[in-house]
């Protein structure tokens, strides 16, 4: 019998040491198939972070991780075609407007000096969208883009109405920006625990 994957959050992980793991390769071919930019709101502990991750490793063409499940099986995946991957993780330093837009720059830097672009001397929302462009032109292929956790920045400071205030208008700029790249966007999933529409930033989530 196979180990349950206690305390794993790493699809590819999971299954290359041989843990138990539900298929919902399905689920995803379905999305990919019907659609282009998905929400996903749900309680914490719920298997965000790691339905994300899978996706990340399916884009990322590593085929092997995939063989002995539904989307591999099913030849519902072409896997020839690798995408280049922005993924973003929402959970960073939230202490201030400034700190946040640091926690997600710095993600954003390592993706870049990986190919080799400068985006140092713009702000968050123009160094997302350099970012993609980029990374379209350099590779002939739409980029995808998973953010983890997008209501973090404001979910953790309910007890300070004026920091998560402050906090969400510094990320409503930043995912306005998804409208206007989504020529260069391949697939977009965001995840949090929160419907956005109450997070003051829906005007930017639109899509």
């Amino acid at each position: 019998m196979k180990p349950l994957p206690l305390n794993y959050q790493n699809f590819s992980e999971i299954i290359r040491e041989g843990y138990v793991y539900a298929d919902k390769t399905p689920f995803i071919a379905k999305m990919l198939s019907e659609g282009k930019n998905y929400f996903l709101s749900r309680p914490r502990r719920f298997g965000k972070s790691f339905f994300l991750s899978a996706i990340n490793s399916l884009f990322s063409g590593d085929e092997e991780l995939f063989k002995d499940l539904w989307i591999g099986q099913n030849k519902a995946f072409d896997f020839s075609n690798k995408f280049s991957e922005i993924s973003l993780d929402m959970a960073v330093n939230s202490s201030s407007p400034r700190s946040l837009e640091e926690g997600i720059k710095e993600q954003l830097r390592c993706y870049a000096k990986a190919e080799d672009i400068n985006i140092e001397a713009y702000n968050l929302g123009s160094m997302l969208s350099i970012l993609i462009k980029t990374l379209k032109l350099k590779y002939d292929r739409k980029v995808v883009l998973l953010v983890d956790e997008y209501d973090s920045p404001v979910s953790d400071h309910i007890d300070n109405i004026k920091l998560a205030e402050a906090n969400s208008e510094a990320m409503k700029y930043f995912y306005r920006k998804l409208k206007s790249l989504d020529a260069e966007l391949r697939f977009v999933s965001v995840t949090g625990v929160t419907r956005f529409a109450f997070m003051g930033i829906s005007a930017g989530l639109n899509n």
